[in-house]
C-alpha cells in the first residue's frame, strides 16, 4: 500500500473495467487548500463499474502533492482509494487534505 494524504493506492492482482485514460491524472483536488494528489508517469486507468479507479502502472510513476513528498509508484495493479474518517457529529466523510 501506498499512501499520501487522502490517496491510498492498494496493490490489486486483478484488472477488470473500462479504460477512462492514461498519462497524467489528478486523483484528488485538495478541498483547503487547492493543491492536488497527481499521478504521472506511465500509467493506464480503468473505471471497475463500481465506483472505484484502478491505476495500471508500467515503468516509472510518482505521486506528488505540492504538501507531501513525492512517492515513487512500482510496476504494478493499484485501486485508488479516497480515505474516509468517522466524525461523530457528521458521521463518515472523506479525508480532507
Amino acid at each position: 500500500m501506498l499512501r499520501q494524504g487522502d490517496i491510498l493506492l492498494v496493490k490489486t492482482d486483478k484488472v477488470q473495467g473500462k479504460l477512462v485514460g492514461t498519462g497524467r491524472r489528478i486523483l484528488a483536488h485538495g478541498e483547503v487548500t487547492g493543491h492536488s494528489h497527481v499521478l504521472d508517469g506511465d500509467v493506464k486507468y480503468y473505471n471497475n463499474g463500481n465506483g472505484l479507479l484502478i491505476a495500471q502502472v508500467h515503468g516509472d510513476a510518482r505521486l506528488t502533492h505540492e504538501e507531501h513528498n513525492m512517492i515513487n509508484v512500482p510496476e504494478g495493479d493499484y485501486l485508488v482509494i479516497r480515505q474516509r474518517e468517522f466524525d461523530v457529529v457528521e458521521g463518515i466523510r472523506r479525508v480532507s487534505d
